[in-house]
């Protein structure tokens, strides 16, 4: 069925889009001047690897930017790890927010892809039967 073959393609989409728009929300975030602690994570010094250390996310390229804020989109969601972390209090609680979201977001792709799996096995196995 097309429809099914292009159901994962297109959550895959989703997905992309989603961490787009929540790592858009996640740049706003640090460019505002809403903060506790004097800091966002914008100022926080990028890794040695630069070999400048005292080049910090806001001084770095917009690509970089954006980049990074997309890596930190998508670790919230999944297991994965970055040195990007919240440091004032409204990143704090849009990290909490993102990481209550990602669990949900998460266990209900994990559970519709394993019923379109079941499904198109399912199917495969009713035409194998049907054709003995």
């Amino acid at each position: 069925n097309v429809v099914e073959i292009l159901e994962a393609p297109a959550l895959v989409c989703l997905i992309v889009f989603i961490n787009h728009m929540i790592a858009c929300i996640w740049f706003a975030i640090g460019k505002t001047s809403l903060t506790d602690t004097g800091r966002s994570w914008l100022q926080t010094p990028l890794s040695s690897s630069t070999g400048n250390s005292l080049e910090t996310y806001e001084t770095a390229g917009m690509l970089y930017q954006y980049l990074s804020s997309m890596h930190w989109s998508i670790s919230q969601m999944t297991p994965g790890s970055l040195q990007i972390h919240a440091v004032n209090s409204l990143e704090r609680a849009f990290t909490v927010m993102c990481l209550i979201c990602g669990i949900v977001f998460f266990s209900s792709i994990v559970s519709s892809l394993t019923s379109t799996m079941t499904k198109q096995r399912l199917r495969r196995q009713a035409k194998a039967k049907d054709l003995k």
